[in-house]
Protein backbone atom coordinates (compact mmCIF):
# COMPACT_ATOMS: atom_id res chain seq x y z
CA UNK A 1 0.00 0.00 0.00
CA UNK A 2 1.47 3.66 -1.00
CA UNK A 3 2.07 5.84 2.11
CA UNK A 4 -0.52 8.36 1.10
CA UNK A 5 -3.03 5.46 0.20
CA UNK A 6 -2.62 4.48 3.94
CA UNK A 7 -2.63 8.39 5.43
CA UNK A 8 -6.18 8.84 3.67
CA UNK A 9 -7.61 5.40 4.91
CA UNK A 10 -6.36 6.24 8.56
CA UNK A 11 -7.71 9.85 7.85
CA UNK A 12 -11.36 8.67 6.28
CA UNK A 13 -11.81 6.23 9.24
CA UNK A 14 -10.66 8.69 11.89
CA UNK A 15 -13.21 11.49 10.42
CA UNK A 16 -15.83 8.45 10.05
CA UNK A 17 -15.73 7.70 13.96
CA UNK A 18 -15.38 11.29 14.79
CA UNK A 19 -19.09 11.94 12.60
CA UNK A 20 -20.46 9.13 14.45
CA UNK A 21 -19.02 10.20 17.53
CA UNK A 22 -20.93 13.61 17.28
CA UNK A 23 -24.41 11.99 16.57
CA UNK A 24 -24.55 9.72 19.28
CA UNK A 25 -23.32 12.98 21.38
CA UNK A 26 -26.26 14.58 20.35
CA UNK A 27 -28.90 12.04 20.83
CA UNK A 28 -26.98 12.03 24.73
CA UNK A 29 -25.65 8.07 24.47
CA UNK A 30 -22.79 8.97 26.53
CA UNK A 31 -21.55 5.55 26.84
CA UNK A 32 -21.34 4.97 22.75
CA UNK A 33 -19.69 8.14 22.70
CA UNK A 34 -16.90 7.19 25.00
CA UNK A 35 -16.08 3.64 22.72
CA UNK A 36 -15.87 6.17 19.84
CA UNK A 37 -13.95 8.44 21.57
CA UNK A 38 -11.67 5.28 22.65
CA UNK A 39 -11.49 4.43 19.05
CA UNK A 40 -10.78 7.44 18.01
CA UNK A 41 -7.76 7.84 20.18
CA UNK A 42 -6.38 4.54 18.98
CA UNK A 43 -7.05 5.80 14.88
CA UNK A 44 -5.15 8.99 15.95
CA UNK A 45 -2.43 7.13 17.13
CA UNK A 46 -2.09 4.92 14.20
CA UNK A 47 -2.04 8.40 12.11
CA UNK A 48 0.76 10.04 14.27
CA UNK A 49 3.03 7.38 14.39
CA UNK A 50 2.63 6.75 10.51
CA UNK A 51 3.20 10.82 9.77
CA UNK A 52 5.62 11.35 12.76
CA UNK A 53 7.35 8.07 13.09
CA UNK A 54 10.90 9.03 14.53
CA UNK A 55 8.41 11.01 17.18
CA UNK A 56 8.02 9.97 20.65
CA UNK A 57 5.16 11.10 22.44
CA UNK A 58 1.99 11.53 20.58
CA UNK A 59 0.77 15.30 20.07
CA UNK A 60 -2.60 15.91 19.48
CA UNK A 61 -1.73 19.40 18.79
CA UNK A 62 0.74 18.50 16.09
CA UNK A 63 -1.13 15.90 14.47
CA UNK A 64 -4.33 18.10 13.82
CA UNK A 65 -1.67 21.20 12.36
CA UNK A 66 -0.41 18.18 9.87
CA UNK A 67 -3.88 17.42 8.69
CA UNK A 68 -4.91 21.07 8.32
CA UNK A 69 -1.75 21.62 5.81
CA UNK A 70 -2.30 18.14 4.16
CA UNK A 71 -5.77 18.40 3.68
CA UNK A 72 -4.72 21.98 2.23
CA UNK A 73 -2.12 21.23 0.21
CA UNK A 74 -3.08 18.13 -1.79
CA UNK A 75 -7.09 18.85 -1.97
CA UNK A 76 -7.34 22.41 -1.16
CA UNK A 77 -9.48 21.93 1.64
CA UNK A 78 -9.85 23.82 4.72
CA UNK A 79 -10.46 21.62 7.45
CA UNK A 80 -11.82 23.23 10.55
CA UNK A 81 -11.68 20.61 13.56
CA UNK A 82 -14.24 22.05 15.41
CA UNK A 83 -17.10 21.53 13.05
CA UNK A 84 -18.11 18.28 13.25
CA UNK A 85 -20.85 18.69 10.36
CA UNK A 86 -17.76 19.24 7.54
CA UNK A 87 -16.60 15.89 8.18
CA UNK A 88 -18.47 13.58 5.57
CA UNK A 89 -18.06 16.90 3.41
CA UNK A 90 -14.28 16.60 2.87
CA UNK A 91 -14.35 12.58 2.79
CA UNK A 92 -16.44 13.27 -0.06
CA UNK A 93 -14.30 15.71 -1.71
CA UNK A 94 -11.18 14.04 -0.50
CA UNK A 95 -12.40 11.16 -2.77
CA UNK A 96 -13.98 13.48 -5.82
CA UNK A 97 -10.39 14.86 -6.07
CA UNK A 98 -8.28 11.22 -6.00
CA UNK A 99 -10.94 10.29 -8.87
CA UNK A 100 -10.47 13.62 -10.90
CA UNK A 101 -13.99 14.63 -10.48
CA UNK A 102 -13.64 17.86 -8.61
Amino acid sequence: MIMSEKINNLIFELFDIKYAKSLVVKKQQYENAAKLRDDERKVEDKLFLVIFPQAQDYDRSSLEEWLTIYLKDNYGIVYDRHTSESLKGTIREIKLKQLGIK
